[in-house]
């Protein structure tokens, strides 16, 4: 959850050095391009190198062994939790009996060493019976979207249907607000990639 409010003065600590330059970074480059970093669900990769860095609108750049510590959430003002990222991973949490028998910071490693375990199963219940290793239909996939889609909106009222249609329209299409997102998040990055590059020349 989010502990008071968000600003510029929500950032690693100055001895983080890279990862401390990454957010301050994004942070500038976001609100120039008319985003608010403080509200809106931004991950940034703060602990790669600056011309590599990376940072994704409501998704989560890959998690590695490497990042242990956990990517940034700009709207939260801090890293990942380990719940987070277990989470992320489809992993069970302690409160679900997962033991936690080293160090936070190696299970951070351990976490981004881990193949998402709802990915594993998705490719198990097909691999396993194409493999003639479990019977066809005897597997059940727990992540398929059921057959009718949880967007469609059926009302024999055309007054309804033009209400409904309103209150989409004001409120914003998600999915169209998320791809505007990921495209200027796709601008920023090569943005920041170039200027990277012109420091260097």
């Amino acid at each position: 959850p989010r502990k008071g409010k968000v600003d510029a003065t929500c950032l690693p600590p100055k001895s983080a050095g890279t990862a401390y330059r990454n957010v301050k970074a994004v942070y500038k480059m976001l609100l120039v391009s008319g985003h608010n970093p403080y509200t809106e669900p931004w991950i940034v990769d703060i602990d790669s190198s600056e011309d590599r860095m990376k940072f994704m609108y409501d998704v989560t750049p890959c998690l590695t062994c490497s990042r242990a510590q956990g990517h940034w959430v700009t709207n939260r003002g801090r890293r990942l939790t380990k719940l987070e990222q277990m989470r992320l991973q489809s992993i069970r949490t302690p409160a679900e009996g997962f033991k936690v028998v080293v160090s936070d910071f190696q299970l951070g490693r351990q976490i981004g060493n881990a193949m998402s375990v709802n990915i594993l199963e998705r490719l198990l219940v097909r691999i396993l019976p194409a493999a003639g290793l479990a019977l066809a239909g005897s597997l059940k996939d727990r992540w398929a979207k059921p057959a009718s889609s949880a967007f469609s909106v059926s009302s024999s009222s055309p007054a309804a249907s033009k209400t409904s249609g309103s209150k989409r329209k004001a409120a914003g299409d998600p999915k169209e607000v998320t791809q505007k997102a990921r495209n200027a998040t796709r601008s920023l990055r090569a943005a920041h990639a170039k200027k990277m590059q012109l420091a260097r020349a």
